[in-house]
């Protein structure tokens, strides 16, 4: 016989489910503790990978821009590299293949401006970018003169400053080989313009025709005067002593072939005043008229022009760095486009410069490339006019024959 089932105990029931949904609030509890450490874990976490990023990111934008500068300081020394092979294998008219003997046998650059802008600077640094060294040869410099700050004149003299030396190059053209010689290049110092007097003006008239010996003293007059009529008539040997006057007729070999003026760059006005800027202005005329049809317009003290404006900058320490480079950027354009205005040239033949100079002894691969550039126009201009010289004297050779005709 089987007896029947009690009915259940519901009091143990209850407990039993009232401790199985305190189980189930504690393991709820315990999650939500659990997913809210783990929330705040995570984000703890996140933010350490944050920071560990931007730390990482600022490394690698330091790494980047220390890369880039090095690719770039790469990039310009090859550069300088490639203009300095060009320059030392460069021979005037080289594509002239007929009468070389015509030809000059250097390249001369011929430097004019303002006393202390800084023409024996420009010729020291186109000597050392061009060479790789660091300071002119004794046989250099013994006989020049670089003005300090604390002088009011420089060079005295008419100065030839050999800053490449010609070589026996083979050209091949065809079937046919020929040797010629590599020309050497030369820079020739003068005295700057004080007085800006008609005195000076023809002065550089006559030396500008390559009838001037070089290591002459130049002597100035010490006063102004105002441009008198009679002074166009005067002789040459009025204006400079016989013994410096050369004796031979004018020739290509003599002549200046390249054209540069120089002005100090860190002056507020270039050129500095009506006076300079119409006696610059006479000059590039002149030029233009014995065919220099571009002198190159050179602003030198490029480093002292940046260090006025670096102390502006460190008053304003608001300005980023992007900031404070499209700032210099604009007054350096600002100074070119006053002297394009003032002198009527093109823009094309104005550079803005840094020299080596007594305070800057220290090897510059941008120093270099804008000096190698300069030069590398000047033998362009140089060219050009040595062409048009040539041309103009076989035409008055033909004109001359047909006269003799009849």
């Amino acid at each position: 016989m089987q007896f029947p089932k009690p009915p259940p105990d519901r009091r143990k029931k209850n407990s039993q489910i009232n401790n199985q949904k305190a189980t189930e609030q504690n393991s709820n509890n315990l999650y939500r503790k659990s997913s809210h450490q783990e929330l705040n874990d995570c984000q703890n976490q996140q933010a350490l990978k944050i920071f560990s990023y931007e730390e990482l990111f600022k490394g690698l934008k330091e790494e980047d821009e220390l890369e880039e500068n090095n690719v770039i300081k790469k990039v310009r020394k090859q550069q300088n590299q490639k203009m300095r092979d060009c320059l030392k294998e460069y021979t005037i008219l080289q594509g002239f293949k007929q009468d070389r003997e015509d030809l000059p046998k250097q390249l001369n650059i011929i430097l004019f401006g303002p006393t202390g802008s800084g023409k024996s600077s420009l010729i020291k640094t186109f000597y050392q970018a061009l060479n790789e060294e660091g300071d002119l040869p004794p046989e250099i410099k013994k006989d020049f003169v670089i003005q300090t700050l604390h002088h009011n004149e420089g060079t005295k003299k008419l100065t030839s400053i050999p800053i490449k030396k010609g070589k026996h190059q083979l050209i091949e053209t065809g079937n046919s080989t020929f040797t010629i010689e590599n020309s050497s290049i030369n820079c020739l110092d003068t005295r700057g313009q004080i007085f800006l007097s008609e005195q000076e003006m023809q002065q550089f008239n006559i030396i500008i025709e390559g009838k001037i010996k070089n290591m002459s003293v130049v002597q100035q007059r010490s006063f102004r005067y105002a441009y008198l009529l009679w002074e166009f008539w005067k002789k040459s040997s009025e204006l400079f002593p016989d013994d410096i006057l050369e004796e031979n007729q004018q020739s290509l070999q003599n002549l200046p072939h390249c054209v540069i003026i120089v002005f100090d760059g860190s002056l507020d006005e270039i050129p500095n005043g009506e006076e300079e800027t119409q006696f610059y202005r006479q000059m590039l005329d002149s030029l233009r008229k014995k065919n220099y049809f571009q002198p190159q317009i050179v602003m030198s003290r490029l480093d002292l022009v940046e260090k006025k404006m670096k102390n502006v900058f460190d008053k304003h320490q608001q300005m980023s760095e992007n900031e404070k480079q499209m700032k210099m950027s604009e007054v350096i354009d600002q100074k070119i486009q006053q002297v394009v205005n003032k002198l009527q040239i093109p823009r094309s033949s104005v550079h803005f410069i840094e020299n080596y100079n007594q305070l800057n002894q220290k090897f510059d691969e941008n120093v270099n490339y804008y000096s190698l550039k300069l030069l590398q126009e000047c033998t362009k201009q140089g060219d050009e006019f040595i062409e048009s010289y040539l041309i103009k004297k076989k035409s008055n050779q033909n004109i001359l024959e047909k006269c003799s005709i009849f």
